[in-house]
């Protein structure tokens, strides 16, 4: 289905083209706006990097300065355009400050061997973000059955059918000027944390004008997607930094 300018916590410019077509999800948790979040920081090839989480001892940091939720957790007014050569994008329609947050990144939520099959179909492009591996839930204090290897996500979000506005922040090779967000795991304020289950969250690591394209380092590493026959799949990068690695992946 394609989806409408009201479905997924953005404006929606169309400029005479087709809606794009996905099937649009809440971001909303019950008792949300309550929430006292605790943060903890992806860790990957720069500073914020997606699928990575910060290396621990034991337990959970405390939050991150800089990205202190405010309360509520109110996301920004965005819109989604089209950006030309790098497709569809996520734009700031106000200015927003350092450490603001922007928006989550919802999806469905699948088991690592699913996600791979998946991204790996013919035709299929990547929606995917990597969420705790089995050596990070444990450092977190959470026993999980490892069925691979220690380092892949135990849990992966599939934003390609089902998603909200995250996934339509570009990528920019980082850490540049471009890549003006940063993906953040959120843990709410149970008792009991699910460290597989962190939420994903984009918060400006800088100050973004109205009319800026949000974008942020996706993080993927050379070999992250294959192809049907089992070969490796690269995607060639548009972002124009002066970090930029030519490769998304």
């Amino acid at each position: 289905m394609a989806c409408d300018e009201s479905c997924f916590d953005a404006e929606l410019h169309l400029q005479g083209r087709a809606a794009p077509e996905f099937h649009p999800v809440s971001s909303c948790r019950p008792g949300q706006a309550e929430a006292a979040w605790r943060l903890v920081r992806p860790r990957g090839a720069g500073d914020f990097t997606a699928g990575r989480l910060q290396a621990m001892c034991q337990g959970l940091p405390a939050p991150l300065a800089a990205f202190e939720p405010r309360e509520p957790l109110q996301p920004p007014q965005l819109r989604v355009q089209w950006m030309g050569a790098t497709g569809w994008g996520a734009v700031a329609a106000e200015a927003l400050l350092p450490g603001g947050f922007v928006c989550f990144y919802a999806g469905e939520l699948l088991a690592d061997a699913e996600a791979e099959a998946r991204c790996t179909a013919p035709g299929r492009d990547a929606y995917l973000f990597n969420l705790t591996t089995a050596k990070q839930c444990r450092k977190l204090g959470a026993e999980v059955v490892s069925t691979g290897d220690e380092d892949n996500p135990v849990y992966v979000i599939d934003a390609y059918v089902k998603g909200n506005v995250g996934r339509f922040l570009n990528h920019a090779c980082g850490p540049s000027f471009e890549a003006n967000v940063s993906p953040i795991y959120l843990f709410g304020p149970e008792d009991v944390v699910d460290a597989r289950l962190p939420r994903v969250a984009f918060f400006a690591n800088r100050s973004i004008a109205p009319g800026e394209e949000l974008r942020y380092d996706y993080g993927m590493p050379p070999e992250a997607v294959l192809s049907p026959s089992g070969g490796v799949r690269h995607q060639s990068c548009l972002c124009e930094s002066r970090a930029c690695r030519g490769r998304i992946y």
